[in-house]
């Protein structure tokens, strides 16, 4: 599971993990607390469409026009052999291609499959609808989990008690109750939300698609919306809206750093959608120095 980077809501939270004890509650029974403390889903659907409203700072805006003409003028036009060339830096991203296990090289097959199709399906320029970026979506984590969890791969989550960060066998290592995943019931609403607004501003053209790959990273990977591959999947879905834009793929040299956050209790989170846009230049950076 990846780790989390965290954002900070200017809306009063909920009481300090310690304050209230949560550190004490049992792990899955921390949702429930969260309920009968008013922190239910409503209200966590609030913070999460407030989160993902908020303006990227106008400092942070003018540097990614800037950013965005630098690089198009240093690569007008992505080919094959620059994906290769980052094939292997693309990887730091995320632990599970980083770590050897049973399904490492399977894992790593998987990849390179799903950031093939990602490319071809952004140079073919077949219009953009949101049935197309959703079906982009399962098919991707079809493809990640295939050999290795074939039956969770390219269906939509529909659990509740879904925790993100690093577990064990017992739950969560940290059972900081902001961790809880979108409930269940809330993954194909926002899904599809996410979907319709892709779709739109590429369509439309007049959003910098750096902003909006990182906000499409950003919002994916908070959705969680399948069992497994969440983070893989979410930093495809925004190559592709890079590549779309001729832009090369985002090298992230640390999976803590796949933008995530929690609309739950946040007393001590700090990132937003400016430090999304800030950590995906960084990536994007990354990735044209390897052609300087």
């Amino acid at each position: 599971m990846p780790s989390s980077l965290k954002t900070h809501y200017t809306k009063p939270p909920a009481p300090d993990c310690k304050k209230a004890g949560l550190d004490e509650i049992p792990i899955l029974d921390a949702r429930l607390h969260l309920l009968t403390s008013g922190q239910d889903d409503a209200a966590m659907k609030r913070n999460f469409d407030y989160i993902f409203n908020q303006p990227v700072n106008p400092i942070v805006i003018c540097l990614a026009d800037q950013k965005l003409e630098q690089f198009k003028t240093r690569i007008p036009e992505v080919q094959p052999s620059h994906l290769e060339q980052l094939a292997l830096l693309r990887r730091g991203g995320s632990e599970t291609l980083k770590h050897r296990n049973a399904h490492h090289s399977m894992a790593l097959a998987n990849w390179d499959l799903a950031s093939t199709i990602v490319y071809e399906t952004a140079k073919r320029r077949e219009p953009v609808t949101p049935e197309a970026i959703r079906n982009l979506f399962i098919r991707i984590n079809t493809v990640l989990m295939q050999e290795i969890h074939n039956s969770a791969g390219g269906k939509v989550r529909q659990l509740n008690n879904v925790w993100v960060g690093p577990c064990d066998a017992k739950g969560s290592t940290d059972p900081h109750p902001s961790r809880l995943a979108v409930p269940g019931s809330m993954v194909n609403t926002e899904l599809n939300t996410l979907c319709n607004e892709v779709a739109e501003e590429l369509n439309l053209g007049n959003v910098n698609p750096i902003l909006l790959a990182a906000r499409t990273a950003m919002k994916g990977i908070s959705i969680h919306p399948f069992s497994d591959g969440n983070g893989r999947t979410c930093r495809l879905i925004a190559d592709f809206v890079l590549l779309r834009s001729e832009l090369l793929p985002a090298c992230f040299d640390d999976e803590g750093k796949n933008m995530m956050v929690f609309p739950r209790i946040a007393p001590d989170m700090n990132h937003n959608t400016t430090s999304a846009a800030n950590l995906m230049m960084a990536a994007l950076q990354r990735s044209y120095q390897q052609f300087d």
